[in-house]
């Protein structure tokens, strides 16, 4: 036999158009009974209920305390998440928007056609993201992906990938958990930007992305 479960009441949260979060409470205790995730770009649904929610101890209140710890200081970033279409820009516009170090790709013999492009990330976040790509001589294609929030102090999971190669000046190169469909998302939105650059419709499953820490922390992928 099974027991009738009431009505639950569902609380829905979409930050961004990628992940659509809704929280399922049961209306009598006012506690969540299951938190549904839909990534709605990898039509996938994720129920977050096996965990068994418990809420059977008192949370201290130093656990919510907005205070800054001794150590630490704040630091104020202003992001602008406004709406943008894809637009080409060059190598100084990428070095004058940026709130930390940018980095240009020189012209090399192998790169057949290098362009720049300011768009919002393809992953979701809604920043900017300033893409460089490059066209080889052997049929690839190359991004290069700069952003303000691409540095070492917020993308802390980098040290615990794949270290890949150091070279002797200290730049590293990492692995990257998702990197074939964050190297699919990222050349799509290219592909959108900048139609003629390179056959979307040709795309190899062979796609990688590498995390590229810099000496001075700065990241690019």
């Amino acid at each position: 036999m099974f027991q009738r479960h009431p009505p639950l009441h569902g609380f829905r949260h979409q930050p961004n158009e990628c992940n659509d979060f809704t929280v399922w409470v049961d209306p009598e205790t006012k506690l969540p009974v299951e938190i549904e995730l839909v990534h709605t770009r990898q039509g996938q649904t994720i129920f977050l209920d096996e965990f068994e929610f418990e809420f059977d101890f008192e949370l201290d209140p130093s656990a919510f305390s907005t205070d800054v710890p001794d150590g630490y200081e704040v630091e104020t970033i202003i992001l602008d998440y406004r709406p943008v279409e894809p637009k080409d820009i060059t190598a100084e516009d990428i070095q004058s928007k940026l709130i930390h170090t940018a980095y240009a790709v020189a012209k090399l013999p192998w790169m057949e056609k290098v362009a720049e492009i300011e768009t919002i990330d393809p992953l979701g976040t809604k920043a900017k993201v300033y893409m460089t790509g490059i066209q080889t001589n052997d049929d690839n294609v190359i991004l290069v992906a700069q952003g303000d929030y691409y540095d070492m102090d917020r993308m802390v999971w980098i040290p615990n990938q794949q270290l890949v190669l150091e070279t002797p000046i200290g730049i590293e190169l990492y692995t990257h958990p998702n990197g074939g469909i964050y190297a699919k998302h990222f050349l799509e939105s290219f592909a959108k930007a900048k139609p003629g650059f390179f056959d979307i419709e040709n795309l190899s499953e062979e796609r990688v992305t590498w995390m590229i820490v810099m000496p001075d922390r700065t990241v690019l992928s």
